[in-house]
């Protein structure tokens, strides 16, 4: 049951999120000041998800994210802050070396809404840190709502759906 209000809360913030930005686009966005903080918070996620993912460069996670930065499914023993994010990347990039990532984006001020769908193969297994005798092919699918201020990315909380292995 909680699994199932959470997946609602991310679908109703997701589609609240649209709305609004296909409403926001009605408008002249030369008179909106936010159009340009929306625009900078966009291609920030951008840049995380293809140098931080797709392209392997973990380092990124230093200069787009706030030295306070709190990871919303952070693995055990992640350190805190920006640290924190680079090493989240790490493990990732670690287990999934040919890990691809596709996804589209909805911003509303601060707020960034990521719908992703990662695929490449397991070869490490995230439970136990251990190789695994042969690459296992997955594809996940999710939702990660980000957070940014003038500092960068603040936060980052994600929800996954369980797609083929």
């Amino acid at each position: 049951m909680k699994k199932r209000a959470i997946h609602v809360l991310f679908t109703v913030v997701f589609t609240s999120s649209v709305l609004m930005l296909v409403v926001g686009s009605c408008t002249d966005e030369d008179d909106d000041p936010s159009a340009d903080r929306e625009a900078r918070n966009r291609e920030v996620v951008t840049r995380l998800i293809n140098e931080g993912l797709n392209n392997k460069n973990s380092d990124i996670a230093l200069e787009l994210a706030a030295p306070n930065f709190v990871d919303g499914d952070a693995f055990p023993d992640q350190p805190a802050g920006s640290e924190g994010l680079r090493f989240h990347f790490d493990v990732i990039n670690n287990a999934i070396p040919d890990l691809h990532v596709t996804f589209s984006l909805v911003v509303e001020g601060n707020t960034v809404v990521e719908e992703w769908t990662g695929t490449g193969n397991l070869v490490i297994d995230f439970a136990t840190s251990d190789r695994l005798p042969s690459p296992i092919p997955i594809t996940q699918n999710g939702i990660t709502v980000f957070e940014l201020n003038d500092e960068g990315l603040i936060t980052e909380r994600r929800t996954f759906q369980r797609g083929e292995q």
